[in-house]
């Protein structure tokens, strides 16, 4: 694994809405909002991912390969005065991301200089409520 990334453990749970709203209150009284939420507390999330037209990126996941990569188009709140191109790199189930971010419709380097041709697959969108633990 290459030692200037910086790759992160990611666990996602899927809980009742009840756990949810008590998690959330439990969650106020330790942690701070993440300084990008809203007045409510949320922000939306929107990614437009990519594929190439072998579907190498959905192959890859379904086969279970160690190490992968994807592409999408991010952006926050409907706010499209700044979008990110994210290259998505996993390794043996560590993400790491490679993000480039550029203003209003215009497209931007991948950085890394490789040219790849992708195609739309799928658009998602979903609401965050994020908390930052505070360090120590």
């Amino acid at each position: 694994m290459e030692k200037d990334r910086n790759y992160r453990h990611e666990l996602k749970f899927e809980i009742p809405y009840g756990e949810y709203v008590a998690m959330q209150k439990r969650l106020r009284l330790i942690m701070k909002p993440d300084p990008h939420v809203g007045e409510d507390g949320r922000y939306r999330i929107r990614s437009i991912y990519f594929d190439n037209n072998g579907d190498k990126a959905l192959r890859e996941k379904i086969n279970g390969i160690a190490k992968r990569e994807k592409f999408r188009i991010r952006y926050y709140n409907d706010d499209f005065s700044f979008i990110t191109l994210e290259k998505k790199i996993k390794v043996n189930d560590l993400p790491w991301d490679y993000n480039r971010a550029f203003g209003g419709m215009s497209m931007g380097s991948s950085g890394d200089g490789t040219i790849v041709v992708c195609f739309l697959v799928m658009i998602v969108s979903f609401v965050v409520l994020k908390f930052i633990k505070p360090k120590g």
